[in-house]
C-alpha cells in the first residue's frame, strides 16, 4: 500500500469471495462480489458476520453505470486491452449484466 496512492486502496474495484475460500466458501460465482480493494483487504478471511457487514441489493445500471460506458468506450477504442485476462474478466461480468436487464 505505501507504494501505491490512496485512491487505487479505496475506489478500485476487485472482486472477493462473500464467504472466503479459507473458511468453507467455494470459488462460483454465487459466492463472488465486487468490493473496494481496500475493503478487500479489510475482510482478509473473515466473514462478513464477524466483522458486521453486509450485502448491499444490487444498483440499477440505468440509474448509475458504474463508469461502464466509458469502459466500453476505452475498448473499443483499443482493442489491445481485451487481451488484458483482468480486464477481459470485467468486460465478461458487464455483458452478463446487461443481458439480465
Amino acid at each position: 500500500m505505501t507504494e501505491t496512492h490512496i485512491a487505487y486502496w479505496e475506489l478500485f474495484p476487485t472482486v472477493d469471495h462473500i464467504k472466503p475460500i479459507a473458511r468453507g466458501g467455494h470459488d462460483t460465482e454465487e459466492n463472488i462480489i465486487t468490493t473496494s480493494m481496500i475493503r478487500n483487504a479489510a475482510k482478509s478471511n473473515f466473514t462478513l458476520e464477524e466483522i458486521g457487514w453486509s450485502v448491499k441489493e444490487p444498483g440499477n445500471l440505468n440509474d448509475w453505470d458504474g463508469l461502464t460506458k466509458i469502459f466500453k468506450q476505452l475498448i473499443k477504442a483499443n482493442s489491445l486491452l481485451i487481451k488484458d485476462q483482468y480486464i477481459r474478466t470485467w468486460q465478461t461480468a458487464l455483458q452478463r449484466a446487461e443481458n439480465s436487464k
